[in-house]
């Protein structure tokens, strides 16, 4: 894991943060980086995609529906046939 020093995205680097609530000149003390202007950010290299071994099925997208890589059959008695 590396670790670098980025601007604070809060503030724009200024350590002092105008949002909603600050208005006609005023601001805080940045909460995110602590006033600094910076913050630290972790993050590791990438070498290669790694391996799943617990994936049986992959999709394109769920559509904010709930889905398997097994037949389901619903309560209504629905088949699904996920594995297909």
């Amino acid at each position: 894991m590396k670790t670098i020093k980025i601007e604070c995205d809060s503030c724009k680097g200024t350590g002092l943060y105008v949002g909603m609530a600050e208005r006609n000149g005023a601001a805080v003390i940045c909460n995110a980086c602590k006033g600094k202007g910076v913050r630290p950010f972790s993050y590791n290299m990438f070498i290669e995609r790694k391996k799943r071994d617990d994936v049986k099925r992959v999709y394109k997208s769920s559509y904010g529906y709930v889905i398997g890589a097994e037949d389901v059959t619903t309560n209504e008695g629905k088949f699904l046939p996920y594995s297909q």
